[in-house]
């Protein structure tokens, strides 16, 4: 990836990588990793919380504890899985029917260690990390939509300030025809 980089860079003329940014960078690796997560989904009126515990070991290995309040009755009864960088949770499995939902989120982790951070590299990874989030589903009768905005705290030591990442999702329905000599079949998906 160096040399294609740095081929990359020569078409318009700008400098490729120095020899000091070749020496930084994370080594190449494999690292098969594990995530548990254990959560309940409660009712209050008529919203969910839902706390859960998140262990993960491998390329990171950290503890965090979190939960979740929906506001809405879109993704209840629903299969939902948590996006790894912002938290975000998003529908996999659905019910039919449209409607919204409002979802606020916060989680805290304590680092143990990470292969992003190696004891040999400059830069001190901080032991806790802290992500705010919030995002909206909306549910249509084809179609349905979600976005989200996380705020991810600082991951090293000497970083001035946290950062936000916004998620977006689009899901479309669409329908095919299938002729044959007497039948015209529709399909959608």
């Amino acid at each position: 990836m160096d040399d294609f980089q740095s081929n990359l860079h020569k078409i318009p003329g700008i400098p490729g990588l120095g020899a000091a940014t070749k020496a930084s960078q994370i080594a190449d690796g494999i690292h098969p990793s594990l995530t548990v997560e254990m959560g309940r989904e409660f009712m209050l009126g008529t919203s969910r919380v839902r706390p859960f515990i998140e262990g993960k070991a491998g390329a990171e290995t950290l503890l965090r504890v979190s939960a979740d309040l929906t506001f809405g009755r879109i993704g209840q009864g629903e299969l939902l899985v948590r996006e790894e960088v912002t938290g975000q949770r998003y529908r996999t499995v659905t019910n039919s029917g449209r409607g919204t939902a409002f979802v606020l989120g916060g989680d805290v982790a304590v680092v143990g260690d990470s292969v992003f951070f190696p004891a040999a590299s400059p830069v001190t990874m901080e032991e806790s990390r802290t992500r705010l989030r919030a995002g909206f589903h909306w549910q249509g009768e084809r179609n349905a939509a979600f976005y989200g905005l996380t705020w991810l705290s600082e991951e090293f030591v000497g970083q001035n300030e946290g950062q936000f990442i916004g998620s977006f999702r689009l899901d479309f329905r669409f329908c095919f025809a299938l002729c044959s000599a007497s039948k015209i079949r529709f399909f959608c998906k």
